[in-house]
C-alpha cells in the first residue's frame, strides 16, 4: 500500500509539473474564444494550476535558481 501511494504521488507531481503551464494558458483561450462550456471542475483545476505557478514564482524569487539538496534552499542574505 505504501509503494502504491508513493507511486501515485510521483505521478501527480510529474503530471502537474508538465500540465500546469499549458492548461493555465490554454484554458482561458478555449473558454473565452472557442466557447468552452462552463464546468466547475475545470475552473477549479485552472485555479489550482495558477496557484501552483504562483507558488513556483515565489520560490524562484525567494531562493533563486539553485535550490537543491546539496546547496540547500536558504533565502538570499541581505548585506
Amino acid at each position: 500500500m505504501k509503494r502504491e501511494l508513493k507511486e501515485s504521488f510521483g505521478v501527480w507531481i510529474l503530471l502537474m509539473y508538465f500540465i500546469k503551464w499549458p492548461y493555465a494558458l490554454g484554458f482561458p483561450y478555449l473558454y473565452f474564444e472557442k466557447g468552452l462550456q462552463d464546468n466547475w471542475f475545470m475552473n477549479l483545476f485552472w485555479v489550482f494550476c495558477v496557484v501552483l505557478i504562483i507558488k513556483d514564482l515565489i520560490y524562484f524569487i525567494r531562493y533563486g535558481w539553485r535550490c537543491d539538496p546539496k546547496n540547500g534552499c536558504e533565502s538570499k542574505k541581505k548585506d
